[in-house]
């Protein structure tokens, strides 16, 4: 008895561990391995249950990134009942409604030939997963040739976009079936691997969004980097991605801000420091991490009380933060003496990890819809197709065009 519950705990830290290491590089990997030896078990083994569960998370919350990086066939060896896991998910993240529409077309349409498959039935229900009031002109039209999406779909969403014409679409919003109501605002997700591993924030801001060389984002104005004071170097450096001297003077409750510019904020998740100086003097010990959305009202995210995490010249270290709503501004303060007893604050490098938003120039920080939304409502279906064919959408879909 005591050797299998030693087994079963083992198993559940295995998992845990396994879980932790899933990354949107590697989640549809581990899927598959979870799914292959989930097969092989005759009762539901909840192991195999909390990794399958955490790849279709990390799926959802990095869907349009994926399907702009490798293609919407990157569902398409997956069963449908994680596909469908997926685009159900609460956490789906969608840049432009056309990302899901495409990836729905391509897995239908390498569906295999079986008499045994209703195509009518599993493209119904694929469909319903699809918020077409929210397509772009092209992909409506598309849309519109296909046979396989079921009427009805279809002519709910052209009514709610005529609908948005007439009545202020707020007003309904509520009342909403969550098929046709709007979701919620997109978040590009940044997740944290190593100390500056230039898979964060800061650094897709200082490539522009990795399209451009990179530059420090203080230099191209991308970010905004304020101190308390200056004795050595520049706050400026912060962003660069090799590391020089700076500190304030010698003053209690010091501080670095960064604020973030072009209406970006972070729900944050994780954060790096790294020392500035080349010694091992003075390194941080008692400070706290704090976000605000004016730079002047502050929450702590964190607290540090004599943490001896950076202990050398130059040195980096990451910590987790339970971050649940988006900052525009991130302040270091320092709220004790550092390791060799004075009120310097050094730095040289500091990143951010989490979910990225950009606000509209109607919206703020304060009133960005976060909440998942629920999972979709089975739509009935008055269309006449049948057969037992695989569906052939119509030719020419194209991605890169956001919703209307």
């Amino acid at each position: 008895m005591s050797n299998q519950l030693a087994i079963t705990s083992l198993g559940r830290t295995v998992a845990m561990f396994i879980a932790n290491h899933i990354t949107s590089d590697n989640a549809i990997k581990m899927l598959k391995k979870a799914l292959e030896l989930q097969s092989t078990y005759t009762t539901t083994n909840p192991t195999t249950d909390d990794v399958i569960s955490k790849c279709v998370l990390i799926l959802a919350r990095n869907f349009s990134d994926l399907v702009n990086t490798k293609g919407e066939s990157i569902f398409n060896a997956l069963p449908i009942n994680v596909v469908l896991d997926v685009l159900r998910h609460g956490s789906l993240a969608v840049e432009a409604e056309c990302h899901v529409y495409a990836v729905v077309c391509t897995y239908l349409g390498n569906v295999p030939q079986s008499a045994s498959v209703d195509y009518h039935e599993l493209a119904t229900t694929l469909y319903e997963t699809v918020r077409f009031p929210y397509l772009d002109y092209d992909h409506l039209s598309h849309a519109m040739q296909n046979p396989w999406v079921p009427r009805s779909m279809l002519a709910e969403g052209v009514v709610y976009r005529l609908l948005n014409f007439e009545v202020s679409p707020s007003v309904h919003v509520e009342s909403l079936p969550s098929r046709i109501a709007p979701r919620p605002a997109f978040a590009r997700i940044f997740e944290y691997s190593y100390d500056f591993d230039k898979r964060g924030v800061l650094y897709y801001l200082a490539t522009n969004g990795c399209v451009d060389e990179w530059r420090n984002p203080a230099a191209t104005k991308r970010i905004k980097v304020t101190a308390s004071s200056t004795e050595k170097g520049s706050c400026q450096t912060i962003g660069d991605l090799v590391p020089s001297e700076w500190w304030t003077a010698d003053v209690p409750a010091s501080w670095v801000q960064v604020a973030l510019q072009h209406g970006f904020v972070v729900v944050p998740t994780y954060y790096s420091l790294r020392h500035g100086s080349n010694s091992k003097h003075d390194c941080l010990r008692n400070w706290v991490l704090q976000g605000s959305n004016d730079g002047n009202s502050w929450t702590t995210l964190r607290r540090h009380t004599n943490d001896m995490s950076i202990n050398s010249n130059y040195a980096t270290h990451s910590w987790p933060v339970q971050g649940t709503e988006p900052f525009q501004f991130f302040r270091v303060l320092q709220t004790g003496r550092n390791s060799s007893n004075h009120n310097f604050l050094s730095l040289s490098g500091f990143e951010l990890y989490g979910d990225l938003h950009r606000l509209t120039a109607a919206a703020s920080a304060s009133t960005l819809q976060l909440a998942p939304t629920p999972a979709p409502t089975p739509v009935s279906s008055n269309s006449s197709i049948t057969g037992t064919s695989p569906p052939q959408a119509p030719s020419g879909l194209t991605l890169g065009k956001k919703s209307s």
